[in-house]
Formats: C-alpha cells, sequence, structure tokens
C-alpha cells in the first residue's frame, strides 16, 4: 500500500523540502503551524483545505492514508475530493450532498462520536474509503471513490476547530 510521507508547508504557503513536499489550497481563515503539524480554523464558518501530494494528485487505483488528532470533542470531516472539482464544493465543506468528495464523520454513518485525544483516520484502498477511530476499524464508509483526474486529500472544520494532522511524517 502507498504510505504518504509528506509534509505540511509553513503558514504563508510557500513548498518546504525535507521530509517531501505537500502543497495545499485553503482559505485565509486556515491557519497551518510552522511545524506542519496543526491545523485551525479561525472563522465562524466551516473551512476546508485541500492538500496535494507528490505529483500533484492520488492517481486511481492508488492507496493513502492520513489521520487527524482532536484537540476538543467535536465533529470533523477528513476524505477526498475529486481534484478536477476541489474549487466548487459547497461552503458546507466535503461530504454531505456534493458528489464530487467524500468524507468521514463519525456520526454518520457510523453512530459515534469523537472524544478529545481521538486520533480518526481515513484509509482509501482499493476504491474503498474507510475510518478508524483511535486505531479502531470501523469498516469502509465509501465504496467506488475514483476520479479520472485523481483525488486530493482534505479537511473540513469547524468554526474554531484544531487538529494535529499526520501524513505519514511521523506516528501520533
Amino acid at each position: 500500500a502507498f504510505a504518504a510521507t509528506w509534509a505540511l508547508s509553513t503558514l504563508n504557503g510557500n513548498e518546504r523540502t525535507g521530509e517531501g513536499v505537500l502543497n495545499y489550497d485553503r482559505s485565509q481563515c486556515i491557519k497551518i503551524s510552522e511545524d506542519g503539524k496543526t491545523i485551525r480554523n479561525d472563522s465562524n464558518s466551516m473551512q476546508t483545505v485541500f492538500f496535494s501530494v507528490p505529483g500533484g494528485f492520488i492517481p486511481d487505483g492508488r492507496s493513502a492514508f492520513f489521520e487527524v488528532k482532536v484537540m476538543e470533542a467535536i465533529e470533523v470531516r477528513l476524505g477526498f475530493v475529486k481534484a478536477s472539482t476541489r474549487h466548487s464544493l459547497p461552503p458546507n465543506g466535503i461530504g454531505g450532498e456534493d458528489p464530487s468528495s467524500w468524507a468521514i464523520e463519525l456520526l454518520h454513518p457510523y453512530g459515534r462520536t469523537l472524544k478529545a485525544g481521538d486520533i480518526l483516520s481515513a484509509l482509501l484502498r482499493e476504491g474503498n474509503l474507510s475510518c478508524l477511530q483511535s486505531a479502531r476499524d470501523l469498516g469502509v464508509a465509501f465504496d467506488g471513490v475514483f476520479d479520472q483526474d485523481g483525488l486530493l486529500p482534505a479537511i473540513s472544520l469547524l468554526p474554531h476547530q484544531q487538529v494535529y494532522v499526520n501524513f505519514g511524517q511521523a506516528p501520533f
């Protein structure tokens, strides 16, 4: 399986090398820490950040994995979007009614809630998007997660939410 070794960029969006290169697309309300491990939404509405991987996107049929550690017991969405449609997503973030994105939320479809300190993981393998909560496999949330133009990892945060993110650079 393909495991990402991406590194986040600095606050001003410049590329950084060393652990790998990761570009991101975000609103001005999303803040990313200097060390690239913390993402915070400073707005009063849900905001989404998209990540591109070395090569630009995740090609069809490849596998990918990333995870976030939640600071508070507030729902977070993480998943994947079609690379070609990321700029046309609705303002309520990834998932939901949008046919060009797939997002994991614990409440839907799993009926579970997050606790502070939980680690929520997204695993894309053979077109299936699965969820893990603190290393517990909750099963497949979506199947048929493909796009000929490729996919991008994405995270949607509620207002004033903060998470630690891991794209394979080090275990939590």
